[in-house]
């Protein structure tokens, strides 16, 4: 069996028998033979200095660099005095992107209407995190052909608006992704496929298709 991939995660130690996208912030380092994104979360935005951006530029330039980011935008209170300052980053991101010819993995809370209109641009991948929301949100954001959604830890509670997403997309407009949580992506993907009823096997194969479509590689 293929190894799985985690599409997003913050943890620094890789789970055996999986390939995984670690998120880096422009000042940590990256580990040898692991794949890693690289970016400014919205939430950092006020620290984002000139040192901060040099470092980025230069983790970008890795050859295990395959995304920037997490970047994007977040509305919930405590980073509402900053919303401005969160954009300007973002659409730096963006210019980045398009520079190094690298997906975009994206954040976003209470923006989806302040998004749609940067989607209508971003001419490299975008993987939007964490995804949570409706089924038929979920259904516009993938109509952008580039668009991608990633599920995580709320796909295993079937009450939730994120499962109810998931089982209605068509597994090649998702990743799948443990973000900062500590549940095993192994499990996210046993039930990923118990939703769709497939075994769990086309669930890794169709993750590595994603993957070879998103980041221009193949892992085999």
């Amino acid at each position: 069996m293929k190894p799985i991939i985690d599409f997003h995660t913050h943890r620094k130690a890789q789970e055996p028998g999986t390939i995984d996208i670690v998120h880096l912030n422009p000042d940590e380092i990256p580990v040898d033979n692991r794949f890693f994104s690289c970016g400014i979360h919205p939430w950092q935005a006020p620290k984002a200095d000139e040192s901060v951006w040099k470092s980025l530029e230069d983790n970008l330039k890795h050859p295990q660099c395959i995304a920037v980011g997490e970047t994007g935008l977040d509305k919930m209170k405590p980073f509402q005095a900053f919303y401005t300052r969160q954009k300007d980053i973002f659409e730096k991101h963006i210019r980045l992107a398009h520079q190094w010819q690298k997906p975009v993995i994206i954040h976003c809370v209470r923006c989806y209407d302040e998004l749609l209109p940067y989607l209508k641009r971003i001419n490299v991948p975008v993987i939007i995190h964490g995804y949570s929301k409706s089924f038929d949100l979920a259904r516009t954001l993938v109509r952008y052909p580039r668009v991608y959604l990633s599920f995580g830890h709320l796909i295993l509670n079937e009450n939730t608006r994120a499962f109810d997403a998931f089982i209605r997309l068509p597994l090649d407009k998702t990743v799948l992704e443990t973000d900062d949580r500590s549940v095993s992506i192994k499990e996210i993907y046993e039930k990923a496929a118990s939703a769709k009823n497939i075994p769990i096997e086309d669930v890794i194969r169709q993750m590595h298709r994603n993957f070879t479509t998103i980041f221009k590689k193949s892992l085999f």
